[in-house]
């Protein structure tokens, strides 16, 4: 390894990031331990993408946990976003803070002039309060959302209540179905995925209806990254063996 050190003192070579999960539930919930520092990601800037490439696209998608990696991920996130207006693109951002990672102060700073640039902003509610400082019921939530930042969408989730969605068309709840958590990372990241597929498909309302359909799959299953087509969201699905 090249134990010179590069921008921010990181290593040129660096290596692949890490986090590590200790299972549970409550009353002693999961944990999770990052071990993100020396990695390659944390110091890739602006100037290191194909711009070009990236960008020529309908919609890009960021999310906060990038942002919160460095000064120089946020560099490269608020880029993304501005050069995307620039081109005619639309933005959708996930907020997702992660407390270990950086504070509600410093996630607002730089989440605020990119979710002033989104089509579709998903914040939950906990999200809402910690970044924006905007508390109350879901329909204020999503009503001060949108109005602060010119949303054409606003999602917000809140736990095992919701999700919801805000839109010109008005504010919609909808009711979630419990069901066995059998490993919870990547939930989160199925529901977004769904939800702007039905968005790109001209229907987010039925979009966030594939997203709990998908984050059911995601957190009955192992690992986190789920697999599914969209024809797969509307299959009943039993308890026995697919076999």
């Amino acid at each position: 390894m090249d134990l010179n050190h590069g921008p921010l003192g990181y290593y040129p070579g660096g290596r692949t990031a890490l986090y590590f999960m200790e299972p549970g539930a409550g009353p002693m919930p999961a944990n999770v331990i990052y071990d993100r520092e020396w990695t390659t990601f944390r110091a890739t800037g602006i100037d290191e993408y194909d711009w070009d490439s990236i960008l020529d696209t309908k919609v890009v998608f960021l999310t906060g946990i990038t942002a919160s990696l460095t000064d120089i991920t946020a560099q490269v996130v608020r880029y993304a976003a501005d050069e995307a207006i620039k081109r005619g693109a639309e933005v959708i951002l996930d907020v997702n803070i992660r407390r270990k990672l950086w504070s509600g102060g410093r996630a607002r700073e730089v989440l605020e002039p990119i979710a002033a640039q989104t089509s579709v902003l998903f914040c939950s509610m906990s999200d809402a309060r910690k970044v924006f400082g905007i508390e109350g019921t879901p329909e204020e939530v999503t009503d001060a959302l949108m109005q602060r930042f010119g949303c054409k969408y606003v999602v917000s989730t809140n736990h095992m209540e919701g999700p919801y969605l805000r839109g010109a068309e008005g504010f919609t709840a909808y009711t979630t179905t419990p069901v066995p958590v059998i490993d919870r990372p990547g939930a989160g990241d199925a529901f977004v995925a769904a939800t702007i597929h039905g968005y790109l498909s001209g229907d987010i309302a039925s979009g966030v209806q594939w997203g709990q359909r998908a984050s059911e799959f995601a957190i009955t299953h192992k690992g986190d990254l789920t697999r599914i087509r969209a024809g797969e969201l509307h299959i009943s699905l039993g308890t026995d063996i697919d076999r």
